[in-house]
């Protein structure tokens, strides 16, 4: 009962490793972003885009990406 007990934990922590994505938070700032159009970036926390045919380059290798925007 007791090596059951624990190789249910050992498997439930590798699993829960395998589970875990990994999270890069990169800013605005990042100089490998590429913006075309008209932009302004003098804030310090965001980039704003202010005409509708302005544009964001982003190269990454992985499965996903995800992005904040706010429209007003």
């Amino acid at each position: 009962m007791k090596n059951t007990y624990y190789l249910l934990i050992v498997l439930t922590a590798i699993f829960a490793g395998f589970s875990k994505q990994q999270s890069l938070f990169v800013p605005f700032s990042n100089s490998e972003i590429k913006y075309s159009g008209r932009i302004d970036t003098a804030s310090v926390d965001h980039a704003e885009l202010y005409w509708s045919g302005s544009s964001i380059k982003i190269n990454f290798e992985g499965e996903s990406l995800s992005a904040l925007m706010k429209d007003e």
